[in-house]
Formats: structure tokens, C-alpha cells, sequence
């Protein structure tokens, strides 16, 4: 299955400043601007929503990407939270939908349908379980379901 992706500008200046500095992530940041012209991007300010998720102690990167999945009402949602309590208040503020996905699952899920290589995705778990705190259990469990 195929789907459109939505995204704010904001995470786009996000991921434009996480590259140049050679590690994994920043590498990674670098593919997604390369695919930029797939995305369709928005240029919304949460600041102007009724119900703003920065209630929720959400940085504006996040807020912006659940405004924008609520107006829209997203199929999915991706995020690189999913080992914090943010991941559970993006949960809370994203209208009661079940939609959230994490980045690891998606990962793994491209690896296993031949989007990704499996080499690529296994150092990308590698490296947020060592660097960034990603739970090395839950990671465990989805290299064994969808890498070979």
C-alpha cells in the first residue's frame, strides 16, 4: 500500500538541521530531503489551533506534525518518540485515533519489503538503541519478525 505524506515545513528545517555532521542521523536526514519532492508539505503555525497540543509538554516540531495529522485525518503517524512519555501524550493528542506507528516498525517494514536495504535499517537500530535510547527489547523483537 502507498500513501500520500503530509509534513510541516517546520520538520523539514528539522531535518535540514540535522545534517552535515557525518553520523548515521545525519545521514538518514539527508535521504528524506533527497526525496522532498515526494512529501507535500504545509506551512501551518499551531500557535492559531484551539487545541493546542503544546499543552502537552510537545515540542513544535511534534505539535505541528499532530495538528497537521488531525485536520487531515492521517491513515498513520510516524514518530522517533516512541521510547518517552511523549510517545504516549502524541497518542493523547492525536484525536483518539489509533494511528501511531514508530519509526523503528516502519523501518523494519521497508527493510522487509525490499524499500530499504536490510543493512542500511539494522545499523539505523543499531545506532538509536546506542545512541539515542530506542528500547533495545522492543528493537530485538523487530529484527527477528522483519529482518532476514
Amino acid at each position: 500500500m502507498a500513501y500520500d505524506v503530509h509534513v510541516p515545513e517546520r520538520i523539514l528545517g528539522e531535518l535540514t538541521d540535522a545534517t552535515g555532521s557525518g553520523d548515521l542521523l545525519s545521514a538518514a536526514a539527508a535521504l528524506v530531503l533527497q526525496a522532498v519532492h515526494h512529501l507535500t508539505t504545509h506551512d501551518h503555525d499551531v500557535d492559531h489551533q484551539s487545541d493546542d497540543p503544546l499543552e502537552y509538554s510537545l515540542d513544535r516540531g511534534e505539535s505541528d506534525c499532530i495538528w497537521l495529522a488531525n485536520e487531515l485525518g492521517a491513515d498513520l503517524f510516524l514518530t522517533a518518540e516512541f521510547n518517552t512519555t511523549n510517545y504516549l501524550f502524541i497518542n493523547l493528542a492525536l484525536n483518539d485515533r489509533n494511528i501511531l506507528c514508530t519509526t523503528p516498525h516502519i523501518l523494519c517494514t521497508l527493510a522487509a519489503r525490499a524499500v530499504l536495504p536490510a543493512e542500511y535499517v539494522a545499523a539505523a537500530l543499531t545506532y538509536y538503541v546506542e545512541t539515542k535510547g530506542w528500547d533495545a527489547q522492543y528493537v530485538a523483537h523487530l529484527r527477528q519478525r522483519y529482518l532476514p
